[in-house]
């Protein structure tokens, strides 16, 4: 079904990400166009376009446009340079990554041929492996979500060495993931993956001997769970004073006016998932809140406000219908360009304490301030 030739893994990094893409074409320059693609479409997914700068680089190469005509201004100059830039990323790449990269994935391929030669192997290779699935790291809590794969297809041994019907039943399971209409299977082998424990009895894996592709990066997810729980604590302790004092007020904390002080309040320390556990006790309240008080939320938040915290409040505040808007339209237009503005001030936040803390401390106590005191 079209064999392919050139197999190719690139690394996307920027603040806060990392990001590895797959792609298999019958030639290099498809592959590598492919790759880029792919981060592409992460980024934009991610609604991390206009954040971070190296990804407007990306962006650039690839000649697509993900920022509204309003702030296209803004950007002109930067575009300007990630061109250039990108430029000089794609030719870096060309002459030292992608040339072991190869070497890796033709290393990888062999083995695969030698180790489903093996007399006695099974059907391994899963809807994960064809589909090229990413080896996908977010920290900061941006979504873990990606676009499509193409297909990745690796040779392994004649289909006359499987057991009868074992290509149709590989078939059938790339059909019912959405794979089987852009790939086919070029030919299969049977390799047990190594480290791997076997899906026990009544486990989400997936039904024909699939292994789930989410056990590969089981560690890091405990672990990134682990870190948000922490960060959940934290929240909650450093905003106990805050709490206590509202909740002495029993009278005027049962009603909506109080209760949208105290979330604004918590805003401003930059404690918005405090401010959830508030919104969790609104339920019999809905439409409570007016659009003017909603605005008041978002614009009193911190520089230093976690991005994905703040935009959590907002979707609970709108899912549990807190706020009435005026028509659905109007609904949709004001979360569009509210998340916006919560994603600018974060990235206006950060920027100003990357700048402030590669100044001289001289120069900050000329102005009355110390590295300290910011």
């Amino acid at each position: 079904r079209g064999a392919v030739s050139h197999i190719w893994i690139g690394t996307l990094r920027v603040p806060g990400v990392a990001y590895e893409a797959t792609a298999g074409a019958s030639n290099k320059k498809q592959a590598q166009d492919q790759c880029v693609t792919d981060f592409v479409q992460f980024l934009a997914q991610a609604g991390y376009l206009e954040k971070v700068p190296s990804a407007a680089k990306i962006m650039a190469q690839a000649g697509l446009e993900a920022i509204p005509a309003a702030k296209k201004a803004r950007y002109e100059e930067a575009r300007a340079e990630a061109m250039r830039e990108a430029g000089r990323i794609e030719s870096e790449l060309r002459g030292q990554a992608w040339p072991e990269l190869q070497e890796m994935a033709d290393r990888a391929t062999e083995q695969l041929k030698a180790e489903a030669a093996k007399p006695g192997a099974q059907l391994m290779l899963t809807a994960g492996s064809l589909a090229a699935t990413p080896n996908l790291m977010l920290m900061g809590g941006l979504p873990k979500a990606a676009p499509p794969r193409a297909p990745l297809m690796l040779t392994a041994s004649p289909h006359a060495d499987l057991p009868e019907g074992a290509v149709g039943l590989a078939e059938r399971q790339l059909g019912a993931s959405g794979l089987g209409q852009t790939g086919g299977i070029e030919a299969w082998g049977d390799v047990e993956p190594q480290g791997q424990p076997s899906p026990q009895e009544g486990s989400s894996a997936p039904s024909g001997g699939f292994l789930p592709v989410g056990l590969v990066n089981q560690s890091y997810d405990q672990l990134h769970e682990q870190k948000m729980r922490l960060q959940m604590s934290a929240a909650a302790m450093a905003a106990a004073p805050v709490l206590q004092t509202a909740s002495k007020k029993i009278g005027k904390h049962s009603s909506v006016d109080a209760k949208f002080q105290d979330i604004l309040k918590l805003v401003r320390l930059g404690l918005p998932e405090a401010g959830q556990e508030i919104v969790k006790s609104m339920d019999h309240q809905a439409g409570g809140l007016s659009l003017k008080q909603y605005t008041t939320i978002i614009t009193g938040m911190s520089m230093r406000t976690g991005m994905q915290g703040m935009l959590d409040l907002m979707n609970m505040m709108e899912e549990r219908k807190l706020i009435v808007f005026p028509d659905i339209s109007c609904q949709a237009y004001f979360g569009t360009y509210a998340r916006w503005l919560v994603m600018d001030l974060v990235a206006e936040g950060e920027a100003t304490i990357g700048k402030a803390e590669g100044m001289p401390n001289h120069v900050l106590e000329y102005g009355g301030s110390t590295i300290t005191g910011l």
